[in-house]
């Protein structure tokens, strides 16, 4: 049993060299793999942040929230 946190998962989803290969070696002979829910969630969080820093230019994350409510508006009233 092993419990993974958001740096590994992070590394290993982001093939950040040579950490994800470590985690890739310590998590092979596992059968077990456990995180939790604040793991998940710092996870998704830390991946929004950069492909936003990276396709948007968008580094705070006031800007962020803006660029979501207005986003979402324009969704909403059929505007994409």
């Amino acid at each position: 049993m092993l419990f993974l946190d958001a740096n590994a998962i992070l590394y290993y989803l982001h093939d950040v060299k040579p950490y994800s290969q470590v985690v890739e070696d310590i998590t092979s002979g596992e059968d077990e793999l456990y995180t939790s829910i604040r793991v998940l969630d710092e996870t998704i969080f830390t991946i929004v942040r950069t492909k936003a820093w990276i396709k948007l230019g968008i580094r705070r994350i006031e800007k962020l929230g803006e660029y979501v409510r207005k986003t979402r508006i324009r969704v909403l009233r059929g505007r994409h």
